[in-house]
């Protein structure tokens, strides 16, 4: 059995074989809430019927646990200002009263006999002790309430005398202008205890009444449990049950809550590698300075929005958006404690897809956190963007392709000239360059610059550089058409053909036509992509940089019409396309646009 030193209107009654090993229970009192709900107006209903007591035990109890509460009625419907005041001081009393040297110097007086002497001795704690002489003034006269102050100046405790005498006289102020308060004289009032389990959701629980003490409960804690809080509310009866543990959560959060914040920094020589830090706020700085001598000195550069913690509350913290934990575990979890730094971690991040975010300087995501694993609104819950910067080679183009007509036709001769009996690429090359020191500038930029040294390759950056060194202001797939023409009427009309739905003033495959297909395709985007046969990394890669159907469906277009997949259609491109559609169950609007241009 156990009894908190601190508030002796509560026992701990633990089972035998509760525990793996000898074990400590510690406690934690605060007798403040109820000056705590007289200054929130929300709580006006509430009234405080015990202390918030917290129970900590240093190993997981293996079976549920007693608790004995007595809680701070103030039961009585009627009777003389002396009762109601001892009746209202019994829980401070029964704390801090020095009990057999009162309860001598009653006896001494005559005021308790000795038969109520020995029941007061052989009582196993001294809150029971306690609550059994308080039991001889319950029907306390101006005589008895004067023979208590007196015991209790002679025995050294005055200032519990000046306490009862204090309260006596509020009271009475408070009766003469307004009437009494006491819980017995409104019907609609009831007692409820609600507990939390290792800083868990708050829970009503089941109470039974003591036989020995009527106004006494007892409650069972949870086996396995190891931490509780637990409070005693006189509440409405008609006030449900969801209601009561959101008050008891908001006032616990006033008993216990410190002011903290999360800083975030990645490393200076490797920024994929992060540390996490919460501290009180008036540490932000020291913190941060600390962080940046360790190495971490780049990253976010504000710190989290203040937020309420709560000692022994956790952090719960995930990677969002385009980066991962590059971790088997993807939560990361800080327990906070006042004056430990116990609340910190390091960390690594991976880039989850490098195709995505192609028009930005960094790879960008978010660093998710919540107080307790419970969704809890802002401020104890938001994110910080973390950024880690590209290489060289994940530095793409924007996401809609510019000078679309030349890079098709350019991968379209590519593919097609050297499959093709009817023309040398050597010969249209040589004539694309017009003389033969060009060619062989040229044919050397291309040989430099092929990463696989593929012919394919080569001949589509000679066409590319070719068109680099053209002035602006020309037309260079006419003049590629024009060429072809004369090369090999036959090649040419087919390169036409081939060309027309990229046509930058009406194609159904330029920038404005690949626009209005995506307001039509929406939501059958991705089924689309899988058919045209999308690599799934640049499906994922299109939903982490878009958030809207219609943008996700131009941003895939405008990959596949670039891609080896459509050129090799060659000039049935619009037909698989088409079929593709049919089969992604796509509109038939949209099946209209691209048959009109067949």
């Amino acid at each position: 059995m156990f009894e908190p030193t601190e508030d002796k209107n509560v026992r701990i009654i633990v089972p035998g074989g509760c525990f793996n090993k000898e074990t400590e229970v510690r406690f934690k009192v605060d007798k403040d809430l109820a000056n705590r709900t007289k200054a929130n107006k929300e709580l006006n209903n509430i009234k405080i019927a015990t202390s918030l007591h917290g129970i900590e035990f240093n190993d997981e109890n293996l079976e549920k646990v007693q608790m004995e509460i007595y809680p701070d009625l103030h039961k009585i419907k009627s009777g003389s200002l002396h009762q109601k005041t001892i009746e209202k001081c019994k829980n401070k009393l029964v704390t801090d009263i020095s009990v057999l040297k009162i309860a001598a110097r009653l006896h001494k007086n005559g005021k308790i006999t000795d038969d109520v002497l020995e029941e007061i001795k052989i009582q196993n704690s001294e809150g029971k002790k306690a609550r059994r002489l308080l039991e001889e003034f319950k029907d306390c006269d101006m005589d008895q309430f004067s023979a208590m102050t007196d015991a209790l100046e002679k025995e050294n405790q005055g200032h519990l005398a000046q306490y009862l005498k204090k309260t006596m006289s509020e009271m009475k102020e408070e009766e003469a202008n307004m009437g009494c308060d006491f819980v017995g004289e409104i019907d609609n009032l009831q007692l409820q205890v609600v507990s939390s389990c290792k800083n868990g959701d708050w829970k009503v629980m089941e109470k039974k009444a003591l036989e020995d003490f009527p106004d006494g409960v007892v409650i069972s804690l949870p086996a396995k449990g190891a931490t509780f809080d637990v409070m005693g509310l006189i509440v409405p009866k008609d006030m449900d049950n969801s209601t009561i543990c959101r008050i008891a959560d908001l006032l616990y959060r006033q008993s216990y809550s410190i002011n903290a914040r999360l800083i975030v920094r990645q490393s200076d020589e490797e920024p994929t590698h992060g540390f996490v830090r919460c501290v009180e706020s008036n540490l932000c700085q020291t913190a941060s300075d600390e962080m940046k001598k360790q190495g971490f000195k780049k990253g976010p550069p504000h710190y989290s929005p203040e937020f309420g913690i709560c000692d022994g509350e956790e952090i719960f913290i995930t990677i969002a958006g385009n980066l991962t934990l590059d971790s088997d575990h993807k939560l990361l979890r800080l327990k906070f404690y006042l004056n430990i730094d116990s609340a910190r971690s390091t960390f690594k991040v991976e880039v989850y897809n490098k195709k995505a975010q192609s028009g930005d300087k960094d790879f960008s995501g978010e660093l998710k956190y919540s107080v307790g694993e419970k969704e809890q609104s802002p401020p104890r819950s938001g994110t910080i963007v973390l950024h880690v910067p590209k290489d060289e080679e994940h530095h793409r183009y924007a996401p809609l392709t510019l000078e679309v007509p030349l890079k098709v036709s350019a991968k379209y001769l590519a593919w097609r000239i050297p499959t093709s009996d009817k023309l040398k690429i050597d010969d249209f090359l040589r004539s694309l360059a017009g003389t033969n020191s060009e060619f062989r500038k040229l044919n050397q930029r291309a040989v430099k610059e092929a990463a696989t040294g593929t012919e394919r390759e080569m001949c589509e950056i000679f066409v590319m550089n070719w068109a680099s060194h053209r002035p602006k202001s020309e037309n260079k797939v006419q003049i590629i058409s024009s060429l072809l023409r004369s090369l090999s009427p036959e090649l040419a009309k087919e390169f036409d053909q081939f060309m027309k739905p990229f046509s930058q003033a009406n194609g159904i495959l330029s920038n404005n036509g690949i626009e209005e297909l995506g307001k039509q395709i929406h939501t059958k985007w991705e089924i689309l992509a899988s058919n045209l046969g999308i690599d799934p990394t640049d499906i994922d890669a299109i939903k982490i940089d878009f958030h809207d159907d219609v943008r996700r469906a131009v941003r895939m277009l405008d990959q596949w019409r670039l891609s080896n997949s459509a050129i090799e259609r060659g000039t049935n491109v619009l037909s698989y396309l088409t079929k593709c559609m049919e089969n992604s169950k796509c509109s038939q609007q949209v099946l209209k646009m691209i048959k009109a241009q067949r």
